[in-house]
């Protein structure tokens, strides 16, 4: 039974999940009371990404043996996958409680702390990690990021290289490297740590995605766009949602401002334009650059099916938005003005259409109602001719709607 349990974990440990399985399932109806199998099955449902099930054999395995510190190590870790840090942080402290020299637990407190934007305890619970193991690559990696982060650069960067001596062929650091260099704004040498890191592993969606924020760096636009959207994933949802109010009332003040003194129109109207065209390419810069990139030798690979749909349907509404918007020009036809005024707009929620959400299809449901109602506007400006029909106004409303429940959600997760 040893020598079963022995291959399967040496199999999951060469990737290869369903002769590991099929081992283990072999075992568990020989053994159905040995923890070790349920351990490693609960290991090898999270390599599958089957969070429920690996919650499952966990449980099962922490109540054969709950005193395993490994148990509950690896429970941690299917919550950290489930995105329940708070449940993850429980078990995690259990761990580190049954075995307080459990340095992998200790690098998953880092990582909680990383996903909650919390880079000072991040940094505690990696140091913490590397007291026990000097030479945990895991643990190394999280030092670094928070280091970054707390924009203590060159300790950072002393702390990656010290995890690439450790293991020079671990895709996982060269990726992160890569990242780290990207946003420092060094996008031409991440590439060469993302492409390491794809070489040593072609499947790492982490450096996939790295090499395509690399890409699309060489515009100058989207650069900034870059370290904007830097800059607020490090902010905690708090002081998102403040820089979004903040911004929101501002611009309202500035726009009332305007419209009460005219002779001020030199100064406003530019401050006005520029901050209507920033929030709005907030939204659609990704697609859009998505689609530049396709037409990159390298580029069109490192996008997924989703993003190359996301790309083609903000493409063909940002075409008929301006087709329509150059018939208005030289016609004056209410109609073409409110297709463009509905291309452009559709813009903003076809770009976000496959954005993930716990809420099951809440984008795409909304993005489909919209373009529904939008098109019923359009409609019924042909047949009254009135731009600011009863359809319109509920268009122009859901439209606002749409901003706040879209930063609502993605604050939110």
């Amino acid at each position: 039974m040893d020598e079963q349990i022995e291959r399967a974990l040496l199999l999951l440990n060469q990737n290869r999940p369903s002769e590991a399985r099929k081992i283990l399932q072999e075992s568990l109806t020989q053994s159905p009371e040995n923890d070790s199998i349920y351990g490693l099955l609960a290991q090898l449902e999270l390599q599958e990404d089957q969070n429920e099930k690996a919650l499952e054999y966990i449980n099962a395995a922490i109540g054969l043996d709950p005193q395993d510190s490994d148990y509950y190590l690896t429970k941690g870790r299917i919550f950290v996958a489930k995105q329940k840090y708070s449940d993850a942080t429980k078990s995690l402290i259990e761990a580190i409680r049954l075995d307080p020299n459990n340095a992998f637990a200790f690098a998953y407190q880092s990582l909680v702390s990383n996903h909650q934007k919390d880079f000072s305890m991040s940094l505690v619970h990696a140091d913490k990690c590397l007291a026990i193991d000097p030479e945990n690559v895991l643990g190394l990696n999280l030092r670094s990021t928070a280091l970054l982060k707390l924009g203590r650069e060159e300790e950072g960067y002393d702390t990656i290289h010290g995890a690439l001596q450790e293991d020079p062929e671990n895709s996982f650091t060269h990726a992160n490297y890569g990242w780290g260099l990207l946003e420092k704004g060094e996008g031409k040498k991440s590439l060469e740590h993302f492409r390491e890191a794809l070489r040593l592993n072609p499947t790492n969606e982490y450096a996939q995605s790295g090499m395509a924020e690399a890409l699309k760096s060489n515009f100058f636009i989207y650069r900034w766009f870059l370290k904007y959207q830097f800059w607020m994933a490090n902010q905690v949802a708090r002081n998102q949602w403040v820089f979004i109010i903040v911004f929101y009332l501002l611009f309202r003040f500035l726009r009332r401002f305007a419209d009460a003194n005219p002779e001020w129109s030199m100064i406003t109207t530019p401050i006005l334009v520029v901050a209507a065209i920033f929030a709005f390419s907030t939204w659609i810069m990704t697609p859009l650059s998505n689609l530049l990139l396709r037409v990159n030798t390298y580029g069109r690979h490192l996008l997924d099916e989703e993003e190359r749909k996301s790309s083609t349907y903000v493409g063909f509404s940002l075409g008929i938005g301006l087709l329509s918007g150059l018939v208005y020009l030289f016609t004056k036809d209410v109609v073409s003005l409110s297709v463009f005024i509905l291309g452009i707009a559709m813009m903003l929620p076809l770009g976000r259409y496959y954005t993930p959400s716990r809420t099951r299809n809440l984008f795409k449901i909304y993005a489909i109602g919209l373009l529904v109602v939008g098109l019923a506007s359009v409609g019924g400006i042909a047949l009254t001719g009135d731009l600011f029909n009863v359809i319109s106004t509920v268009f122009l409303f859901a439209f606002i709607a749409y901003q706040w429940v879209a930063n609502f959600q993605t604050i939110k997760e």
